[in-house]
């Protein structure tokens, strides 16, 4: 028999036949355990949103520091631009 870990088992889906005799209704412990099994099921569910959420949180974070550094070096280069047109400017005067 090839070995199952317990995280695999516990994905497998278990109940049994139903042919209307009352006696085959399922127990409150076999209840308690699907109900189990089911927020498990969306539990999972739930951290794979929430891994995608991470990563676009991420990327968006990347996306504006990047931008806050390309703003800072037009900023820059403005600022050196507007002297350049000063000295420009005072020259054309003195002429």
């Amino acid at each position: 028999m090839a070995f199952k870990t317990f995280q695999e088992e516990s994905r497998d889906r278990y109940g049994r036949d139903f042919c209307g005799d009352k006696s085959q209704y399922a127990t409150g412990e076999e209840l308690k355990k699907g109900a189990l099994l089911r927020i498990a099921d969306a539990l999972e569910k739930m951290t794979i949103r929430h891994d995608e959420l991470i990563a676009d949180r991420d990327r968006y974070k990347r996306w504006h520091d990047e931008d806050k550094v390309r703003l800072l070096k037009l900023n820059h280069r403005i600022v050196g631009l507007r002297g350049y047109i000063k000295r420009l400017e005072k020259r054309t005067k003195k002429g």
